[in-house]
């Protein structure tokens, strides 16, 4: 009867351990594109999105870049509990040099210690040129 009940704790323990080895942290997005819509040119534009960890350890966030200087990136938090989630703020700037109907096409990426080191989304939308008005 002892036997039979060391066995079962010992069988416990191990798949206690394999289930404690697969507690990293993971990342998953609102969505994995973000549309921006229309942004005028000369102007800039602030949309927010939700990164969430759906791990069981506690993820922290190492880098938040973006493809270019014209977006500005910030995040709620570093450091994010399983379940959590964290709010990032983009802003994108439309330079005034960019043609009519340019397209948005901006790659955002987290460095952290998940499953997988690089994460990333894009921010999608295309950039209008102000329409001037002649008053004669």
């Amino acid at each position: 009867m002892k036997r039979k009940y060391v066995y079962n704790l010992g069988f416990i323990i191990f798949l206690a351990c394999i289930i404690s080895c697969d507690s990293k942290p993971d990342i998953r997005f609102s969505s994995e594109q973000l549309e921006i819509g229309t942004v005028e040119a000369g102007t800039g534009k602030k949309v927010n999105t939700v990164l969430k960890n759906i791990g069981g350890d506690t993820l922290f966030i190492k880098e938040v870049s973006a493809g270019c200087q014209c977006t500005d990136v910030k995040i709620s938090s570093n450091r994010v509990a399983p379940g959590a989630q964290a709010k990032l703020q983009l802003t994108y700037f439309a330079n005034n040099d960019l043609p009519d109907s340019s397209p948005i096409n901006v790659a955002v990426v987290i460095r952290s210690n998940a499953r997988k080191e690089f994460h990333e989304f894009y921010l999608k939308g295309v950039v209008k040129k102000k329409k001037l008005r002649l008053n004669l």
